[in-house]
């Protein structure tokens, strides 16, 4: 049991796998398929396990809502990085324009424009 185990922790978790493990008494295996199916359920057929084992999706389920908070406050945590560098462009942009040459009338005509575009901006 324990080298069939063993051999099954090295192939890609599914649902199918999942229920083997939970079937067979395969602590480890489950305890890895709950974890992948969940971080993959989209890609998934997640109504296999709702047809086969109840016993399954209460297990299951608190450990996609678990990594859905985490993925969640990710993206909360990324976003939130995104907006201060967001904030910080018309600054960057400013002294960008503070280094560009007025020697001919396209950079002249260039550094104007950015220069609106960088007041637009800060007044949002």
């Amino acid at each position: 049991k324990s080298e069939c185990e063993e051999f099954l922790l090295t192939l890609p978790c599914s649902v199918e796998r999942l229920l083997q493990a939970k079937q067979h008494g395969l602590q480890k295996q489950y305890a890895r398929c709950l974890q992948e199916v969940a971080r993959n359920f989209e890609n998934e057929p997640i109504e296999a396990i709702v047809e086969a084992s109840p016993d399954v999706l209460r297990e299951f389920l608190p450990v996609l809502q678990c990594q859905q908070r985490e993925r969640a406050a990710k993206a909360q945590q990324r976003a939130s990085e995104l907006e201060v560098q967001v904030n910080n462009l018309p600054r960057v942009l400013f002294r960008l324009l503070q280094t560009v040459p007025q020697d001919s009338q396209a950079i002249r005509s260039a550094r104007d424009r950015l220069e609106f575009l960088v007041a637009r901006i800060e007044f949002r």
